[in-house]
């Protein structure tokens, strides 16, 4: 009998992947075996070869792959190539609004149900004719079928793994990217874009910019189609709205805030609170206690930007219950952000204060040691960056004169001190301190807090 949920789920994936070829990221371990109609298995499988060799996935370019397939020329065996090709523009036209891992989801536990009832079929049909050894291998069928079940994580066969890696390697070799862009060609270069199932985790000590850092990522990466999700446990929606709208109209944040902008910098503005409100990004507030509830909190985002790229967690040590073993606390939280992001392939970026430390020291550039306080981030992240404006030290230790220290001594140490905080106004250094698939770097990119604006590399 055929299953009518079924095969509405197969065509309604097809629709997804043929309207966003990249939603076959979201797919998990689904196969075209999975699929109850043998030709929506075969288009599964075509869309799949055209995503990962960097070709677009449609009605056209599935109709020569497909056409000389015995499961096509079974199917429309009396229409032939004007059937099939008549069955894809309906699949591709249909556009079904939805999440696309759901439904994987769905057809692969369809697939566990047929396969669970052919082998009970199978084994009743053996014992009527007393062959008693075959419940063995029943057994084994069902236990493979159970444990399939109770995992949604991804398990790649050889062959499978080098298609992935390979295609991974081809779109780097062409100057590529490992996930959706960051917006920035200069963290592009550092960490190879928003990678799937990474963490990335961005530091500072308080006044550095993290947070207009991470807001700049999600608009940048948003205007070129990337999903975010913001769990802000420090600033408002509407503060973070009014910060992006002050970046992507280019007006003074100062202004914004006291509500005294000029006429036509106020329209500005509007234009830019229109702008923020298009993109693909949700924010949401509440407080965060455990890593489960980013997942609770993210599976609206999910529904409602039809999928997710990226979470951005605004900041790590405000999460948590208040243990008083702080650090074993950070470490579970941590280890769990690195298995939601593997989970839910997507990629995590974790913003997080640094150690009192760095202030005690002449040279205040974070190093990885400071990170120590918070638990086993160092270990759990792929990336590690760090931002360190010069400008916010200078300008807070500016040189007094010494005891005996002469008046031309003093004039000029204060001369290069006045040198040094004008070439560094403006910028912040993005320090790679720690890369699982690239080399720690240093670079230096532009940041106009009164703007809350990042620019790339110098």
């Amino acid at each position: 009998m055929t299953d009518t949920v079924g095969v509405e789920t197969e065509h309604a994936l097809l629709s997804a992947l043929m309207e966003r070829n990249a939603r076959i990221e979201d797919c998990g371990g689904l196969k075209g075996e999975h699929f109850q109609d043998p030709l929506n298995g075969a288009i599964f499988e075509e869309v799949k070869k055209l995503y990962y060799s960097q070709a677009t996935a449609n009605s056209l370019t599935l109709l020569p792959r497909l056409e000389g397939l015995p499961v096509a020329e079974i199917a429309f065996a009396s229409e032939g190539k004007q059937g099939l090709l008549r069955y894809l523009i309906e699949i591709e036209g249909a556009v079904l609004v939805g999440d696309a891992k759901g439904y994987a989801r769905i057809i692969h536990d369809h697939a566990r149900r047929r396969a669970a009832t052919n082998t009970m079929n199978a084994a009743l049909l053996a014992l009527e004719k007393g062959e008693l050894d075959v419940l063995t291998q029943v057994a084994g069928t069902l236990q493979d079928l159970a444990a399939d079940a109770n995992t949604d994580r991804k398990v790649f066969i050889g062959g499978d793994i080098a298609i992935e890696v390979a295609a991974l390697y081809e779109r780097r070799a062409k100057g590529g990217l490992g996930g959706p862009t960051t917006g920035f060609r200069t963290i592009d270069e550092m960490i190879g874009g928003f990678v799937p199932g990474a963490v990335t985790v961005l530091a500072g000590r308080p006044s550095m910019g993290k947070t207009a850092v991470a807001l700049e990522m999600a608009v940048r990466s948003g205007q070129k189609g990337a999903r975010s999700h913001i769990q802000s446990m420090e600033m408002s929606t509407a503060d973070l709205a009014s910060r992006a709208a002050t970046s992507m109209a280019a007006v003074p944040f100062g202004c914004v805030t006291r509500g005294n902008l000029l006429p036509e910098l106020e329209r500005r503005y509007i234009d830019g609170l229109d702008a923020w409100d298009r993109l693909p990004i949700a924010i949401d507030e509440r407080p965060v206690q455990r890593v489960g509830d980013v997942h609770a909190y993210i599976r609206h985002a999910q529904r409602h930007l039809d999928g997710l790229d990226v979470v951005y967690i605004d900041y790590l040590q405000l999460m948590g219950s208040g243990s008083e073993n702080r650090v074993q606390e950070m470490s579970e939280i941590t280890r769990g952000m690195k298995q939601l992001a593997k989970e839910q392939g997507i990629h995590i970026v974790l913003l997080s204060q640094l150690s009192r430390a760095v202030e005690q020291r002449e040279d205040k550039r974070p190093m990885l040691a400071d990170l120590r306080d918070s638990g086993s981030i160092e270990q759990d992240a792929d990336n590690v960056i760090f931002l360190y404006r010069d400008e916010y030290y200078l300008e807070r230790n500016p040189p007094q004169q010494k005891e005996k220290e002469s008046v031309e001594k003093f004039l000029e140490r204060q001369l290069a001190w006045e040198q040094r905080l004008h070439d560094s106004k403006g910028l912040v250094d993005l320090i790679l301190a720690k890369a699982r698939q690239a080399e720690t770097a240093t670079k230096t990119m532009r940041l106009d807090l009164s703007r809350m604006r990042l620019g790339d590399e110098i």
